[in-house]
């Protein structure tokens, strides 16, 4: 975006229009001060912006108000603005035909190329779309280019995840009736005989540890299992913390760094703050011998993908927050991008709300939680409050 910064594609009065348009909604989010939207006014009154997932959250609703507008010509984006919101465009640019994947780099499907394509053309202004795409024959040939753009969409596959929650609360259902429920699911249509029979071992493989492991006991949920059935993704870890007590002795600070270690996922080669403090060390201490001996179980069970082992990455950017610290020092805590910072926290609350409806969380632990949850949940990272401005 920035290397455009010298064409200019809004006529005068276009660029004051987008300009006051771009000024009134910094000031209904409260990002007037925030230095990433001073960044993008040289850039806004030229009728250019750009959007993707490290940007706070009010600043890309702020982006998109602005490209609805129809004065914003030129918008660099990853496909965060082709998932789940209506932005059409005149025309569609591909920098390069290779995404990635999760866990490795490779190049387009065709449904995702056509997710991306289909912004082009806008129904009702437009008679026809363009989409382009900048092909390197070094990196792709021209066989996988045309298979990428007139090849048949791949078939949307079941992604079953028998998590240990989603078992326990089969389990309290169904007892041991509950391996009739996967016969039912669209991964057990779509897979081969192979394929349904390793997620059947996976699915009593789980059964067997979590009985093993004391949340199932003489047909029954334990008060652990009861625990572990309402938190989602991060149950065991979080379960087996609350069985020793660890839990119930953290204070809201502890809860925070807790909260924001079960939901970080550090990028590739990405390092641990320098300056922890004392009291995240052991908190750290304490899950990461807590994962160890789940991780242990999971192989011996031949339990495979292992359970997400907490990372500590924002506990420094967590206590600070905590604290009342404002977000652009909080930010100088981590290397995390601004968007990233604020999704942990929400997803941290969101743990946090999980951990307090289990029906066997005591009093205390509640109440601390509720606090831990309303010192988090204020400013850039309400969400709700984000809404009401809209």
């Amino acid at each position: 975006a920035e290397e455009l910064h010298g064409f200019k594609f809004l006529n005068s009065t276009e660029s004051q229009e987008i300009t006051r348009m771009y000024e009134d909604l910094l000031v209904r989010f409260d990002l007037k001060n925030e230095r990433s939207a001073q960044l993008l006014y040289p850039l806004v009154q030229r009728g250019i912006a750009y959007h993707h997932a490290g940007m706070l959250p009010t600043l890309k609703e702020v982006i998109e108000r602005l490209f609805t507008s129809r004065l914003l010509k030129v918008i660099f984006t990853t496909e965060t603005f082709a998932l789940g919101i209506n932005m059409p465009s005149r025309s569609v640019a591909f920098d390069g035909l290779r995404k990635f994947y999760g866990t490795y780099v490779r190049n387009l499907k065709t449904r995702d190329f056509y997710q991306m394509a289909g912004r082009a053309g806008r129904r009702g202004i437009d008679e026809e779309g363009f989409v382009y795409s900048r092909v390197n024959p070094q990196r792709i040939n021209f066989e996988e280019v045309r298979r990428i753009i007139f090849g048949k969409p791949e078939e949307v596959r079941s992604q079953l995840n028998t998590s240990y929650a989603t078992i326990l609360n089969l389990y309290e259902k169904y007892q041991e009736e509950l391996f009739k429920i996967y016969p039912l699911s669209l991964h057990y249509y779509q897979s081969r005989k192979n394929e349904q029979k390793q997620a059947l071992n996976l699915l009593e493989a789980k059964l067997r540890m979590l009985k093993d492991s004391g949340y199932i006991y003489g047909g029954k949920l334990t008060e652990k299992g009861k625990f572990a059935k309402t938190v989602y993704g991060y149950e065991l870890v979080l379960a087996e913390l609350y069985e020793q007590n660890i839990l119930e002795q953290l204070d809201e600070f502890g809860l925070g760094v807790v909260a924001s270690a079960v939901v970080f996922e550090p990028r590739r080669n990405q390092r641990m703050p320098l300056g922890v403090s004392k009291s995240s060390r052991e908190i750290k201490r304490a899950c990461e011998e807590t994962y160890d001996r789940i991780k242990s179980k999971e192989r011996r069970y031949k339990i495979y993908p292992f359970s997400k082992l907490p990372y500590f990455h924002l506990c420094s950017a967590m206590e600070a927050w905590l604290r009342g610290t404002n977000f652009d020092k909080t930010l100088q805590m981590t290397d995390c991008d601004e968007g990233e910072v604020v999704r942990y926290f929400r997803m941290s609350v969101q743990v946090l709300r999980e951990i307090s409806q289990a029906p066997i969380a005591s009093y205390l632990l509640k109440d601390k939680i509720k606090e831990t949850i309303r010192v988090i949940n204020r400013d850039i990272v309400d969400a709700e409050k984000q809404l009401r401005e809209g």
